[in-house]
């Protein structure tokens, strides 16, 4: 988490909207009216102006390297093989849609009786869209695709 915030912070300042490598402004100081809570946030900057000369110097290379997306969305890797509730959860899922495939393909072939043969086709087509409902959720365990600006 902390790693992304860091590239996010250095993207920022290679595109020059977010300046920490240079002097403050102070008008900022003249613009807010602090409560007790901003105090620490004040001291650091009073301290930042007296012994960093109001900027944090950096000398290191701003750009940041391209991700690959597989990288950036890979959920397996990133959390879901290090937390064990995720692991259980996967693994009820799994059962899940073995299952519903499974009651999909016996619905399909045996014909209960008490179904007609629509009403045994649409139930095991019912059982097997909620076993490709389950595939997609299992896969979202792996890898979860999303964009912010699509996120309205």
């Amino acid at each position: 988490m902390l790693s992304s915030l860091h590239c996010q912070e250095r993207s920022l300042a290679h595109n020059r909207e977010y300046r920490t490598s240079q002097p403050a402004n102070d008008s900022y100081s003249k613009a807010v009216m602090p409560c007790s809570t901003d105090r620490g946030v004040m001291n650091f900057r009073n301290w930042m102006g007296k012994f960093a000369g109001g900027h944090i110097p950096f000398r290191g290379d701003t750009t940041m390297p391209a991700k690959n997306n597989d990288v950036v969305f890979d959920v397996w890797n990133s959390h879901t093989k290090h937390c064990s509730y995720c692991l259980a959860a996967l693994k009820r899922l799994k059962m899940a849609r073995k299952l519903t495939f499974l009651t999909a393909a016996l619905i399909a072939t045996i014909r209960p009786k008490f179904l007609s043969v629509v009403g045994s086709v649409m139930s095991s087509l019912g059982f097997a869209g909620a076993g490709f409902g389950l595939s997609k959720l299992i896969g979202m365990f792996y890898k979860y695709e999303f964009s912010h600006a699509d996120n309205h």
